[in-house]
């Protein structure tokens, strides 16, 4: 289960929907309490402290998507860093209703990066720290692909709310898409469709993704990956991508998708950029 908190609150700061992790987080700060219509303010306990949520939240309800990082006091005399993303969710008339915040914990991701120029000059505990830099990333990887896991029983979830669907979607940065057998587009979010639209490609509902793969060795590899996933596997695959001179990283996880029967009827797809976590890899082991 991912540590990213999930929940949406309303124009009156009252929790509407909220994830297991932001509900075992409030459990652990307030004690068992009814989320459902909770105000959202009360756990903040002073004024100065509420004024700031307040201004964070109003940006968001008049439109702006946006990512702040806020850095924490932790028990232990440490500190801890927090990624949250705010973004508006609009109604059927397109009148924003309601805020969605998407809460992770990059803690870790911040301690490797550190470390990583640490260890430049303390070559004597190189050996024993990039054993422990390699688990962090391997932990990393791990919650990447229990988010994506959420990420996939949240949208089945909500699959019947089509235009909430969207807006939830198109929240995170990762690229999001879904094929069928015939390996058709079936449906997209927004960081995908701009992927392939500066590629020249706008129409998607039906598009043959094998025809972005021209030479057929690659096609075939590309029909092998889709296959494990029609078949019941769901996997993560990392590759490499030559681009302006320089080395890109996505991590792609395959998740097949099921109807009411079992049966599956298509693949989901989350891709996301993680070069930057391959980068400190990298440097560790040189």
């Amino acid at each position: 289960m991912p540590k990213d908190t999930i929940f949406t609150v309303d124009k009156d700061y009252k929790i509407l929907s909220y994830n297991k992790s932001f509900s075992l987080a409030l459990e652990a700060f307030a004690g068992n309490i009814d989320l459902k219509g909770f105000p959202f303010l009360d756990l903040f306990p002073t004024e100065d402290e509420k004024q700031k949520q307040i201004a964070l939240y109003e940006r968001a309800f008049k439109g702006e998507n946006f990512e702040i990082t806020n850095e924490y006091d932790d028990n232990n005399g440490g500190k801890i860093y927090i990624t949250t993303n705010l973004a508006p969710l609009h109604d059927k008339n397109n009148k924003i209703f309601a805020v969605a915040s998407f809460g992770k914990d990059i803690t870790k991701l911040i301690a490797v990066q550190k470390q990583s120029e640490k260890l430049l000059d303390e070559s004597e505990l190189k050996s024993k720290e990039l054993l422990a830099q390699e688990e962090e990333l391997r932990q990393n990887m791990e919650e990447l692909a229990a988010t994506q896991e959420e990420m996939q029983r949240i949208l089945q979830d909500v699959q019947k709310k089509e235009k909430y669907l969207k807006e939830l979607i198109n929240v995170p940065k990762d690229s999001i898409f879904t094929v069928n057998k015939n390996y058709c587009i079936i449906d997209w979010n927004k960081s995908f469709s701009e992927g392939l639209e500066a590629a020249g490609i706008t129409d998607l509902k039906g598009f043959d993704l094998m025809n972005l793969f021209q030479d057929e060795k690659t096609k075939q590899n590309q029909i092998e990956v889709y296959q494990r996933a029609f078949k019941g596997e769901n996997f993560e695959i990392i590759t490499e991508y030559p681009q302006d001179n320089k080395i890109t990283y996505y991590a792609s996880n395959y998740a097949p998708l099921r109807d009411d029967t079992g049966e599956i009827f298509a693949v989901a797809c989350f891709s996301k950029d993680v070069t930057e976590l391959m980068a400190a890899k990298k440097n560790n082991k040189k």
